[in-house]
């Protein structure tokens, strides 16, 4: 039967990710196995994981490995490990003399690199005769994970967050409660100190932009905040009720804010503003008409809703190079509309959801090309890493077309649907979902 060693190593083992030195006394160069039969030898080796994804918020990870050995002289003494990062190192194994056959295990600690590598090993033992088994090797991957197939839930304890936004290194979220939320990796959030209301406002905050220089956060009942550093804030509410503000977006040196009007007896409202303290009315004002989403995508402002048309309502699309002059597009989809827009490397993507599931694509937002989805796919945000998009709405959804889409975080009660994601370079964050939570992705 085999007799089972267990070596927990919580170290460096890796000497381009952690420093690692080798010890020239106890790193004999293995002999060629002889071969006999009965020779010294290892097998069955298996590890995980194989691929490690790069998570700046986790600085270490463990790697457990387990092989055979049979046949060795007076039992085993040492296990040694190189490796194309430059790692050579021997490890000591306690309890093994007398045991000539058997399993060992290992737990390995280490530093988690900042960017994507490839590094093989090699494997092998020392017995207590100093000689060598066979060699046996294995690769190791460190990739950036864009993929959003895995999320793990964290309860932020802040508020149910409307809007995240990675801008200036750091994660800005928005949401209930008048609330705004910093956090460097999506995980440990810290929530800011906002100045008392200066008049009465509804408590939910909405959308979040960054000029460079200047944070921007815009919410219901006409709330606006401002902050250099998104620690200190002033409050610029409007002292009249002007209808709820959805979202706001910097480009072409000014602020543009949208607001949800009245819908669908009201018009839509757009608001500009050259440092988010001092605004004026656009007089580009569509009556029934609501905007959910503003933003600058590549060298103009795209504004996404809905209006309502011969008591059906249809997608809306507002197209301005600079916030001031807006050009009207509506889209020939009876009762959908439009719920977010983005800047997906080469082209602006739209969607939205109502009788059918709808994204619409343009190059240059003039024209638009439409396809549908399962209307059963609700999705109130997207997020593009460069490979993949990432929707959440009644539920998280991953796509690479942004057409055909993968539910990865089952829908949840309606009632508490998720309404923001983001990538970070690095990471998704999602939030919304109810009862204060937030998703991240790896």
């Amino acid at each position: 039967m085999l007799k089972q060693i267990t070596i927990y190593v919580i170290s460096c083992i890796f000497i381009a990710i952690l420093g690692c030195s080798k010890d020239e006394a106890t790193t004999p160069t293995p002999p060629t196995p002889p071969p006999s039969e009965n020779a010294f030898k290892i097998y069955n080796l298996t590890y995980s994981p194989s691929t490690v994804p790069i998570k700046p918020y986790e600085p270490d990870f463990y790697i457990i490995g387990t092989l055979k050995f049979e046949y060795a002289k007076g039992g085993v003494a040492k296990l040694r490990i190189t490796s194309t990062a430059g790692l050579d190192t021997t490890i000591n194994i306690e309890g093994g003399a007398g045991q000539t056959s058997g399993l060992v295990n290992g737990q390995f600690k280490l530093t988690r690199p900042t960017k994507p590598v490839e590094f093989s090993f090699e494997i092998w033992l020392i017995d207590i005769n100093g000689t060598a088994s066979n060699k046996l090797s294995g690769t190791v991957s460190v990739i950036l994970d864009d993929s959003g197939k895995n999320w793990t839930q964290n309860y932020n304890r802040v508020s149910e967050f409307q809007e995240v936004v990675w801008v200036n290194n750091s994660y800005i979220a928005v949401g209930n409660g008048r609330s705004v939320s910093t956090s460097p990796e999506g995980i440990t959030w810290t929530l800011q100190n906002l100045p008392p209301p200066t008049v009465y406002t509804s408590n939910t905050l909405r959308g979040v932009a960054w000029s460079g220089f200047n944070y921007v956060v815009v919410g219901d009942a006409g709330m606006i905040l401002t902050s250099v550093d998104a620690v200190n804030w002033q409050d610029h509410t409007f002292p009249d009720l002007v209808p709820d503000f959805s979202s706001v977006a910097w480009g072409r040196d000014r602020y543009v804010a949208v607001a949800t009007g009245n819908f669908p007896t009201g018009e839509n409202i757009i608001y500009t503003s050259p440092d988010g303290s001092v605004w004026e009315k656009n007089k580009a004002t569509i009556p029934k008409a609501t905007l959910n989403k503003v933003a600058w995508v590549g060298d103009k402002f795209v504004a996404v809703g809905a209006i309502f048309e011969s008591e059906i309502y249809r997608p809306l699309i507002l197209i301005s190079p600079d916030g001031m002059q807006w050009t009207t597009i509506t889209l020939s989809m009876d009762r959908t509309y439009l719920n977010d827009v983005i800047w997906a490397g080469n082209r602006i993507l739209a969607i939205g959801s109502g009788n059918v599931g709808l994204i619409a694509f343009s190059t240059d937002g003039s024209s638009w090309n439409i396809a549908e989805f399962d209307k059963s796919i609700a999705i109130n945000d997207l997020a593009f890493s460069g490979n993949n998009f990432v929707g959440v709405g009644n539920g998280i959804y991953t796509s690479r077309d942004a057409i055909n889409w993968t539910n990865v975080v089952p829908p949840n009660n309606l009632m508490y649907n998720y309404y923001t994601v983001e990538w970070s370079g690095f990471n998704y964050v999602a939030g919304g979902g109810g009862i204060n939570q937030v998703w991240v992705s790896p």
